[in-house]
């Protein structure tokens, strides 16, 4: 062994090998940075990677191959996130991801090659530096003329940088090198107030959770909503000519398909899940955005699982990733969810589970708390059969009219897996329905964020920056709302586009629901604002939300002071709706009735 070590020693020490290391290195930062104009930058951070290396240990050929594995490692981290993710790696990864068990559980499980690439290169570089470390003798020499070189680099690297970046959004999204070092910017907003969590503060510090009657339009719904991982309506990338098993399945109970804006574009489901179960507008988190259910644990009141654990609802979140996973689990938790079930519990073999594994838990589980009391239930779910890599079909026996989809095999792959979610969905949505003669049940269903592989798509219309302006159709993903069982309920709205925030008070108000006067106020700007939050017309309304949220007993008086409303967003049933108080476990066992089937069935756009 030690004699083969010394050969590779001899091998790596060549002037030849050290040469072409070199040339190929250049070569490869030159290509990986794709642009010219931050190509000075790239080769100036090498150079600054080479000379700390050789400040450490005064070993100029064992710090040349650091320098250069580390660039490679870097380089390729850069270009997986972008390319399945469409951000750039950021240096608070480090923080919040890179050391998650969650995370290494979810790469392993659905990008293992690139899993593998990655440890390759960390190996490589790890022997070859071990391996020459051992040749080579620590000199002073190098160290202080690394130590004189090391400002100059920096300051080249600084210098060099363009200065038009505007945040985490825009991160050089395409250059593999310094993508990741511009993002040490961001370290300088630490000390800076984040809006949104100013916002929280004054909420959590002074404000009583949402009080008031827990109203229903007859008996309390089970409700049932659906995150549909990266599914967005076909029409919408195909066009009216899309195949009808493609184009089925998204119009709720009227039939129409209705677009809903959501914060992300091609990753970050978190950010999405975050959203809708605050009603609160992510992006404010500004540079942490990413990071949402890391910085938002523990400071929300009035989230939706709160709201209906108030009402006497049992809370279930379904997730197919791991607990810790980008903290979901405890994120989930904190917010009002009673009964966190991840990938250990669902025992699944692996995230890319079809979306009827998913709905046959669901299932299992509505059964067992049936049997503990016959109480209302709040079940979130999350899906991933749309979610990447499509490079392998995940339905290899089934077929559909209209195949293939595209005669790009990723973007045939993705909307077959699309087609099979409305088979799946269908069919969970009459075994729901089958149960409602016990209890009415609404389901939500929508989509987190659209596909990355749907980028080529929008940047050949709209421009290379058509994914950097959250008004992009690229944004726009979809909801449907269907029921069962459930007394008369206004008709779900039609907008150009509904943003995020409002879906879950729309859902309640289907749903047949009036559980707070958050929600109260938020139809009432959904209205105002013709579904728009974060561009809204009326510039005082969003203002007046955050102040109805530090203190709800107000939310009425800040929305007529804010548009002159005097008569509340509700329709005139809901002022007529039973008051049903939280039930206690022996309510639940003794309530009796239901209602009998609408027949309403899947809609189709």
């Amino acid at each position: 062994m030690r004699k083969l070590i010394d050969l590779a020693g001899r091998f790596l020490a060549r002037k030849g090998v050290v040469g072409a290391v070199f040339l190929v290195a250049l070569a490869g930062i030159a290509v990986a940075e794709r642009h010219v104009d931050t190509l000075p930058m790239a080769l100036s951070i090498a150079l600054a990677i080479g000379c700390f290396m050789a400040l450490l240990s005064g070993r100029l050929l064992t710090s040349v191959y650091a320098s250069v594995g580390l660039i490679a490692v870097i380089a390729f981290v850069s270009y997986a996130k972008m390319k399945w993710m469409s951000v750039a790696p950021n240096v608070v990864d480090l923080y919040f991801l890179a050391f998650d068990p969650g995370t290494l559980q979810f790469l392993s499980g659905s990008f293992l090659p690139y899993l593998l690439v990655f440890g390759t290169l960390v190996v490589s570089t790890l022997a070859a530096v071990l391996i020459l470390r051992r040749r080579e003798t620590g000199s002073s020499r190098i160290r202080l003329r690394a130590c004189a070189l090391l400002p100059l680099a920096i300051a080249a690297a600084i210098l060099t940088q363009p200065r038009d970046f505007k945040g985490v959004e825009d991160l050089m999204r395409y250059r593999y090198v310094t993508a990741f070092f511009s993002s040490l910017r961001n370290l300088g907003h630490m000390t800076e107030e984040v809006p949104l969590l100013a916002h929280l503060e004054a909420e959590t510090a002074g404000a009583t959770p949402s009080s008031g009657p827990c109203e229903a339009s007859g008996r309390a719904p089970d409700l049932m909503v659906i995150q549909s991982e990266s599914v967005v309506l076909p029409t919408q990338i195909l066009g009216e000519g899309a195949p009808e098993e493609l184009a089925r399945g998204f119009g709720g109970m009227d039939g129409r398909s209705r677009a809903l804006r959501v914060e992300t574009f091609a990753g970050y489901t978190w950010v999405t899940t975050a959203g809708f179960n605050t009603s609160l507008p992510i992006s404010d988190l500004g540079w942490l955005k990413n990071y949402s259910n890391f910085v938002l644990e523990g400071r929300v009141e009035n989230a939706l699982a709160q709201n209906l654990k108030r009402c006497g609802y049992r809370t279930v979140y379904v997730t197919p990733l791991p607990y810790s996973f980008v903290n979901e689990g405890a994120f989930g938790r904190s917010i009002g969810f009673d009964t966190v079930i991840d990938q250990a519990m669902l025992q699944a073999p692996s995230a890319h589970q079809t979306d009827a594994f998913y709905y046959d838990k669901v299932l299992e589980t509505v059964s067992r708390l049936r049997e503990e009391d016959d109480g209302p239930l709040f079940v979130f779910v999350l899906t991933m059969s749309a979610h990447s890599p499509w490079d392998y079909p995940l339905h290899p026996d089934a077929a559909w009219s209209g195949e293939p989809y595209s005669d790009d095999a990723s973007v045939a792959e993705y909307f077959r897996r699309v087609a099979k979610s409305r088979d799946d969905l269908s069919v969970f949505w009459e075994r729901l329905k089958d149960r409602a003669t016990k209890r009415p049940v609404a389901l939500l269903e929508y989509g987190d964020h659209q596909p990355s592989l749907l980028r080529a798509h929008w940047e050949d219309r709209h421009g290379v920056d058509a994914v950097a302006s959250p008004a992009s159709p690229a944004y726009l993903t979809y909801y449907q709302i269907l029921t069962e069982g459930v007394a008369a309920a206004p008709p779900v709205p039609t907008f150009e586009a509904m943003d995020l925030q409002y879906l879950a008070p729309t859902f309640l108000e289907a749903a047949g629901l009036n559980l707070s006067p958050v929600y109260d106020y938020l139809l009432g700007m959904r209205d105002a604002c013709a579904g728009r939050f974060a561009d809204c017309a009326i510039a005082e309304m969003k203002a007046g939300y955050y102040a109805c949220r530090q203190d709800p007993g107000t939310c009425a008086a800040t929305r007529q002071a804010t548009v002159g409303q005097t008569v509340g967003p509700r329709r005139a049933h809901h002022r007529q709706a039973r008051v049903f108080e939280p039930a206690t476990l022996t309510d639940r066992r003794a309530a009796k009735g239901g209602h009998a089937p609408s027949g309403n069935d899947m809609g189709r756009p």
